[in-house]
């Protein structure tokens, strides 16, 4: 993706108009060992004649709080010398490579079983069962560390692990240049978003309501821009060419598709990364140049004297559909009759990636597949649950299956949003303890109800106990009702079942090599779902390490036919809130081609029919189950989307 970016860049001849969320400009677009850094890039085009505009978003309050969209844009921590970051910078390096070697020590002592040099206490000292559990925790407290040192982002503290001194002054000095019109033709801002009651008027009426005034306000005064788009010489129709994209324009977005566990292609210090952007020309380029003339023209007036000469106006209203449609069916490799840019724009309350979402599903006949960073927001479960329902009851001859890869909640909060999702689509015991949070407060609701009913108040007293006897009822039945429907009870709660169940110990993959043995799944009426993530691992003959593919793709696609991508996440976030932008359209062969690519990259195998390739799926994730339960490698990246550690974590600041 970032290699056809530079290509087009490198060739355009007129304009290049950049929104992103997050923006490097030491990145090197064709990657480590690149030729030109992407600011030297757009220095290159501006001197050359071609007018740059490069908008992004950031805040102060983001900046400290959460990933940092622009890296060193404001970066107190980086005030010592060449010497002494790059010092910094080596140590970084050496971290994470000790972190692996103690990781790696860790997975031998536990795969070989031994406990000889396991310290412990005096009563404890002939006991093998609590020495192998020490090397069980000790083994998995070790990949915590390796985790947490490779899942590095851009952020307010520690700035980034491989932003060597040379890039750290690049982009000191870039953005200075570029903030007071040092270099012709190079205009550069930055947004934020302004208008509070704007986002809040987006949620009203939301069918996934803010849980609680904190998480309402949070939602609304943390907005962000999220759009990431490029638009290439729009004015020059015969060689106009646009970017919907899923990716930021940052070093730890940069992998290949083989995401190797240590790979050389990556900045070193990032972990495998998974996301897709897509290319477009033709007549959709009229709309990308709507979105982003508006939002550039929107900044100009709080930016630079400088800038405020780029302002776009209707300079560009001269360019035709026709034109643009010509031009780009004499290059483009699919013919898309019908295309549409969807949005999340506050400013116009617009929020067409929801409705197209929301239209996409109530259409399906086979399957969906979505592709997706966050997989949290339960009104599109609840529709494809009811939409399958209904299809069963009306003798429908196939039942809808559900393909869905998304990360573990685990690398950021907002966990009980994600099991809200599973758990409408019976799929709630991937989060273990979530689901067992939820049985145990049924317990008490419950427990509650027979001692409220048991006792024998009088005067006042009765008064209050029969409001809360009441409450509790009405609590109680909603909850058993949301545990029934989640867990494939038709009739009613067992429980006798719900006790013993929560008395179970939670297992994971070290504990059974039969993920039917950790967790049990309950498909809904006519749908069938598979909850996958991505996991990358060495590639040694035994105790192999195994590391998450960061999933940040934002993909639909649905029957082999509908197509979807862009900024976009499932998650209350993007479709309400934030400002995002994607591509939608109904061509079979682009769908087709997508689907087919992915499923070959993740799955190594793609079958004829939806049923085989559901099949296949749980065949897989069964087998690299097995396969992480004895160190060995896995068949291709799928993996079952399980969590044995995920807890109620909020989530805090902006993240992407």
């Amino acid at each position: 993706a970032f290699g056809a970016l530079e290509d087009a860049i490198k060739n355009a001849k007129d304009t290049i108009d950049i929104i992103c969320w997050g923006f490097d400009p030491s990145l090197r677009l064709s990657g480590p060992k690149g030729e030109l850094r992407y600011g030297e890039l757009l220095e290159q085009k501006a001197k050359a004649g071609v007018q740059v505009r490069v908008m992004i978003w950031y805040s102060m309050q983001g900046d400290v709080l959460s990933e940092k969209s622009l890296p060193d844009y404001r970066s107190p921590q980086r005030t010592s010398g060449q010497d002494e970051v790059n010092k910094k910078i080596k140590e970084a390096h050496e971290a994470l490579n000790k972190a692996q070697r103690k990781y790696q020590e860790a997975v031998n002592l536990w795969r070989t079983q031994d406990i000889s040099n396991v310290d412990s206490p005096f009563w404890q000292k002939k006991d093998s069962v609590w020495k192998l559990e020490q090397l069980k925790k000790d083994m998995e407290n070790k990949q915590t560390q390796f985790e947490t040192l490779y899942n590095q982002a851009y952020t307010f503290r520690r700035g980034t692990p491989n932003l060597q001194y040379d890039d750290f002054m690049f982009n000191t000095r870039w953005y200075q240049r570029a903030k007071q019109g040092a270099v012709k033709n190079l205009a550069f801002t930055t947004r934020d978003i302004k208008d509070v009651l704007a986002v809040a008027e987006m949620t009203r009426g939301s069918e996934m309501p803010s849980k609680g005034v904190a998480q309402l306000l949070a939602g609304h005064n943390n907005a962000t821009h999220h759009q990431k788009m490029v638009l290439i010489d729009y004015t020059q129709p015969k060689q106009a060419v646009g970017f919907v994209m899923g990716h930021n324009m940052q070093k730890n977005y940069y992998d290949d598709e083989r995401h190797a566990f240590n790979g050389d292609v990556r900045y070193p210090g990032f972990r495998p990364w998974q996301d897709i952007s897509t290319r477009v020309r033709g007549s959709v380029l009229l709309d990308l140049n709507d979105n982003f003339s508006k939002a550039w023209d929107k900044e100009i007036p709080y930016d630079l004297w400088s800038n405020k000469k780029t302002r776009i106006g209707d300079k560009r209203s001269a360019v035709t559909i026709e034109e643009l449609s010509k031009a780009a069916q004499k290059k483009t490799g699919y013919h898309c009759p019908t295309a549409q840019i969807c949005r999340t724009e506050y400013s116009v309350t617009d929020k067409s990636i929801l409705r197209a979402y929301e239209r996409a599903l109530g259409n399906a006949t086979d399957f969906i597949y979505s592709e997706n960073q966050y997989f949290r927001y339960t009104p599109f479960a609840k529709q494809l649950k009811k939409y399958a329902e209904l299809r069963k009851s009306s003798n429908t001859p196939n039942d809808l299956y559900w393909f869905v890869i998304t990360n573990n909640p685990n690398s950021k909060g907002e966990t009980p949003n994600t099991f809200e999702m599973l758990s409408v689509l019976g799929q709630g015991e991937r989060l273990p303890k979530l689901a067992r949070d939820e049985r145990q407060k049924l317990l008490e609701l419950r427990r509650m109800k027979q001692k409220l009913e048991s006792s024998k108040p009088v005067g006042y007293q009765k008064k209050q106990i029969d409001s809360l006897l009441k409450k509790t009822n009405e609590d109680l039945a909603k909850l058993e009702q949301k545990y029934a429907d989640g867990n494939g009870k038709q009739h009613g709660v067992d429980w006798a079942e719900m006790e013993k169940k929560n008395q179970e110990e939670i297992k994971d993959v070290l504990d059974t090599d039969d993920p039917h043995q950790a967790f049990e799944l309950h498909n809904s009426q006519g749908l069938n779902v598979h909850i996958a993530t991505l996991t990358s691992c060495t590639s040694a003959s035994k105790n192999n390490l195994y590391t998450q593919i960061y999933v940040h793709s934002k993909l639909l696609l649905v029957d082999d036919v509908f197509f979807l991508l862009g900024s976009a996440n499932i998650n209350k976030r993007s479709m309400e809130q934030d400002t995002e932008l994607a591509i939608a359209t109904p061509t079979p062969a682009l769908a087709s081609h997508c689907r087919n690519r992915l499923w070959q990259m993740h799955t190594k195998k793609v079958k004829n029919t939806t049923q085989d390739n559901f099949e296949h799926w749980d065949k897989l994730m069964g087998r690299n189950w097995k396969a992480m339960n004895r160190g060995n490698q896995l068949i291709g990246t799928l993996t079952h989307f399980y969590d044995a550690a995920a807890a109620r974590i909020p989530l805090v600041g902006a993240t992407d």
